[in-house]
């Protein structure tokens, strides 16, 4: 059993699979978030910086650096960080503050 748990919502299943992690990671580690695919992943982690520093009262510093020709999902976040010149061209309306940068030891765009 499986709950969006953005909106502090669980069932007792994956809080104990958390409790379970916690133990077992290292002490510093000490909330668990759940995702169902590497896309959502990094959708999670793009929604969780902006919200932090915006929470911070910097919500100005909203730029994410990825790297062109990465892959990171199908999602329309996923898609916007990955830096497929031809994915962005299908969104019609990328997330907007992203930059690109060049992949390491790309030989043929050195």
């Amino acid at each position: 059993p499986y709950y969006n748990s953005f909106f502090k919502c669980s069932t007792p299943t994956p809080v104990l699979l958390a409790k379970k992690l916690a133990e077992l990671a290292p002490k510093h580690v000490n909330q668990v978030i759940y995702g169902s695919s590497g896309s959502e992943a990094n959708d999670t982690a793009l929604r969780l910086v902006r919200h932090y520093w915006a929470l911070e009262g910097r919500p100005e510093k909203n730029r994410i650096i990825s790297r062109k020709s990465a892959y990171h999902g199908s999602t329309i976040a996923g898609t916007s960080l990955g830096g497929m010149e031809p994915m962005h061209k299908q969104l019609n309306g990328a997330v907007p503050n992203i930059v690109h940068v060049m992949m390491p030891y790309a030989y043929e765009l050195a």
